[in-house]
Parts: structure tokens; C-alpha cells; sequence
């Protein structure tokens, strides 16, 4: 097993165990082929019952993989796109040429049942290769493209020889990348690191464009060095984060009585090690602390932070939701204060137990059934000695039924299409998603609370 330290923009990055060489499309656990197992990573980093990482979000953020905007997470839409591609039902068009077909979007205030039928645009195709600077080709490269003056963009993943392609209107375009740089870890090792670039050529498209570009030298790393506490009912078994990850805790860790100490490489900025701890008390669950504030890091620079966590203790929480949600959701707490350590918690199940410092936390709950997926935020207060936390959630809305039919520019029925539908405003508290994929004639049809939404149309796979 090698670890992949994966730092993005100005520098974000977390750390994933994973088989040596370049990722596939779909496939999270890293083995080298889309299997149910990466469909239950999809569905668990969906739910929110695991966090993902760049990396995560580069290898399964497939929703629109054939070409069209894509929203940089794992969703629901990317979770059924692994399913299928898992039961050999879809290929997720690795490497996308493209449908040459645009997403479509849409505000809709539903108050009732409504017919809408959408007709989707074409566009030009944009294309390219991705190359290092010694003009080697860069496999799975994820290229975003942002229209100069708007919002959004458009997502391109290149194939195992550097190509990429992605359908895109005429206009002017921002251009940015995620590659993959080979550095040296603490100990020797070899580690790979994933950096965003936006030093790029823009580009401006009014037929279709061919477009490569040149990745640039990676600029000297710093360090980040310090210990950690030893194990009681906590114990560090990894480091990772959203800016900079680092290097595993072997067992013979577990019984230091002195604590450990830690190595971080990381590209010059102001970084936040994240650090997962257990409590062994609780050992279904595992919570995570974000250093704050920030690090400032130098190119060549080593920067010492030795490490201590607050006591952690156990809390047990019984959700009541409405029937239709189901009877097991995810429950995830977050440090209110917008200041000091940052800890976060997750649990799953009817009655989920998490262990967390006594404080002050923002709670999220969230389910998935039978299509739907609704999310409900409260708080809570965590008493010093922990114990049982009860949540009752309110009552759904008025359910309400979306039908319409999904064409191209000509008027052919458009098969394949998701049509995808998230809150844009809560309704009782709640937000809500739910998606469907067109049939042979092009029609949709969902069934979802009432409320205010942003419908989006993504073109079909490749």
C-alpha cells in the first residue's frame, strides 16, 4: 500500500491508503476496477457517513463525467452512476468525448404537481492533452473550465494518455487542473501529490478547440513536525487533512505511553492538519480535529506543532424522523466556535453514538430512502460527563410529483439524461434532493416534498 498525499488550490489536501498507480474512474477503493465495494464507498461518502477527500471526489465525482457542469462532491447521482457502472450497466465514460449536448438548469418553486418538458443545447467540443513539463503525458488529469464573468464550470477528466475533451457554449474560459506530482514522503517513501494549477493558458472556444497544456514544476515543499498525545481513551491512527496529509500510525503506536510524533510535507500556504482519533470506548465511530489557526508553511521551512486533544466522551443519540425518511440516518456534530480545535463526529443507525469534547455543536441529520434524501440542522449541547441526546424531526411536507420529457437540439427524445432536483431554500427545516434517469423516450418522473429547487438537467453519458 502506498499513501497518496493529495494537496489542491492554495493548498488544500487529505491522505487515502490506496494501491500504487493512477486512479480509474469509479474506482474509490483503489484496487483498479469498479466493484459494489466502490459503490458502497460512493453511498457512504453521499450520506455523509465518511469524509472524502480530493482524491475521492477526482475518482467519483461521475455524475457528469460525460462532459457536462459538475459540482466537485460526491453526491447521490454519483453514487447510482458507480452502482451501475458496478453491475457492468454503465461505463462512465472515462476519458468523455463528450455528448456534444449542454446541462440545463432550473429555479422552480413546486407548491404543486407539474409538467415541464426541457430541450437541451449543443455546444463545442474542447479537447486536449495534459502533459508534464518534460512533455510526458498526465493520466486522469481533472480540468475545470469557468466562464470568464460567471458562475460555475465545466469538468473534463482526462484518460490514461492525458486526453481530455468536454462540451462546453462559445465564450471565454478560465482554465484550471488537478494533476499529480511524485514527491518524497518523511520517511523516504514515495508519496503522490495531487495540486491544483491554475497558472494555465485561458481559452476562448467559438467552434471546436484544441487545447493542451503544460503542468508546471512543483514548487519546494515545506514540513509541519511535532508529537502527538499519548493513547488513553484517544488514540491518533492517522493524519490526514483538507490541506496537508502525512504519514501513518503503525500499531506498535498503540501502546506508547510517551505519545508519538508526526511528519507532514506540504506546499507552501496557510494549512490545517486534520487529525482522526478513536475512542476506544466507542470503536464504531471516529472523530476528527482540525488545527486551528492555520499553519503558515514556507517553501524549504519546518514548522513545529506538537499536538493535544480534549477529553473525549460518549454520546448516544435516538433519532425520531417521520416514517417516509426511514429508520436509520446519519448524525454528524461540529464545533460551533468559530474559533479553537475544530471537531467533527459522525454515527449512523437508529440510535448512533459519537464521542466528541463537551461543548457547543451544530448538527447535521440526514436519510436516504427510497430515492429521497433530506438533511435537517438543529444543535446540541454536549454535557462534560456525554450521555444520550434525543432529536425529533417535524413532519414532511406535502409530497409532490415532476414529470416532464428531456429532448436534444433537433427534438429527439434524449435517453439516459439525469434530472436532478436539490433545495434551494429549507422547507421545515428540511433540505431535500432526488434524481431520476430519462427513459427510451426521453420522459422523467420524481416525487419530492414540496418547496423551492434547482432542477438540473445533466446530458447522458458518453
Amino acid at each position: 500500500m502506498t499513501f497518496r498525499n493529495v494537496l489542491t488550490a492554495g493548498i488544500a489536501a487529505a491522505v487515502v491508503a490506496c494501491p500504487a498507480g493512477a486512479a480509474t474512474l469509479g474506482d474509490l477503493d483503489g484496487n483498479g476496477s469498479v466493484q459494489p465495494h466502490d459503490a458502497s464507498l460512493a453511498l457512504r461518502f453521499a450520506a455523509g457517513l465518511a469524509k472524502s477527500t480530493s482524491a475521492d471526489v477526482t475518482t467519483g465525482d461521475v455524475a457528469s463525467a460525460s462532459g457536462g457542469a459538475t459540482d466537485q462532491r460526491i453526491t447521490i447521482l454519483d453514487a447510482v452512476r458507480i452502482v451501475r457502472a458496478a453491475s457492468g450497466l454503465d461505463s462512465l465514460g472515462g476519458g468523455a468525448t463528450g455528448s456534444g449536448l449542454l446541462p440545463k438548469f432550473d429555479s422552480i418553486t413546486f407548491a404543486a404537481s407539474l409538467n415541464r418538458n426541457y430541450q437541451l443545447s449543443a455546444g463545442f467540443r474542447l479537447s486536449g492533452v495534459v502533459r508534464d513539463a518534460a512533455a510526458q503525458p498526465i493520466g486522469y488529469a481533472s480540468m475545470r473550465f469557468a466562464p470568464s464573468g460567471g458562475a460555475g464550470f465545466y469538468f473534463a477528466l482526462a484518460d490514461e494518455s492525458g486526453k481530455y475533451a468536454t462540451v462546453v457554449p462559445a465564450g471565454a474560459y478560465t482554465a484550471k487542473a488537478d494533476t499529480t506530482y511524485d514527491i518524497t514522503g518523511p520517511t523516504g517513501e514515495p508519496e503522490s501529490v495531487s495540486a491544483a494549477i491554475s497558472a494555465l493558458p485561458n481559452v476562448t472556444v467559438t467552434k471546436d478547440t484544441v487545447q493542451d497544456y503544460v503542468q508546471p514544476a512543483l514548487p519546494p515543499t515545506g514540513t509541519i513536525v511535532g508529537t502527538l498525545p499519548p493513547p488513553a481513551t484517544t488514540f491518533v491512527s492517522r493524519v490526514n487533512g483538507d490541506v496537508v496529509s502525512g504519514v501513518y500510525q503503525d500499531a506498535s503506536s498503540q501502546g506508547s505511553s510517551t505519545g508519538v510524533t508526526y511528519s507532514l510535507p506540504t506546499l507552501p500556504g496557510d494549512v490545517e492538519p486534520e487529525f482522526t482519533v478513536i475512542d476506544f470506548t466507542n470503536p464504531t465511530g471516529s472523530t476528527s480535529v482540525t488545527l486551528r489557526p492555520a499553519i503558515p508553511v514556507t517553501a524549504g521551512a519546518t514548522v513545529t506543532r506538537n499536538v493535544t486533544f480534549l477529553p473525549l466522551v460518549k454520546v448516544t443519540n435516538t433519532i425520531s424522523a417521520p416514517a417516509a425518511l426511514g429508520s436509520s440516518g446519519t448524525i454528524t456534530y461540529s464545533t460551533q466556535a468559530a474559533t479553537g480545535d475544530l471537531y467533527r463526529a459522525s454515527g449512523v443507525g437508529a440510535t448512533p453514538a459519537v464521542s466528541l469534547p463537551a461543548g457547543a455543536y451544530d448538527v447535521q441529520i440526514s436519510f436516504f430512502n427510497a430515492g429521497l434524501s433530506a438533511t435537517y440542522l438543529t444543535t446540541a449541547n454536549v454535557p462534560a460527563a456525554g450521555g444520550p441526546q434525543t432529536f425529533t424531526l417535524p413532519a414532511l411536507p406535502a409530497s409532490v410529483t415532476f414529470t416532464g420529457k428531456v429532448t436534444g437540439p433537433t427534438g429527439q427524445a434524449v435517453s439516459g439524461a439525469y434530472v436532478s432536483v436539490t433545495s434551494q431554500a429549507p422547507a421545515s427545516g428540511y433540505s431535500f434532493g432526488s434524481f431520476a434517469q430519462t427513459s427510451a423516450t426521453g420522459d422523467f418522473s420524481l416525487t419530492f416534498p414540496t418547496g423551492q429547487y434547482l432542477v438540473t438537467i445533466s446530458p447522458p453519458p458518453a
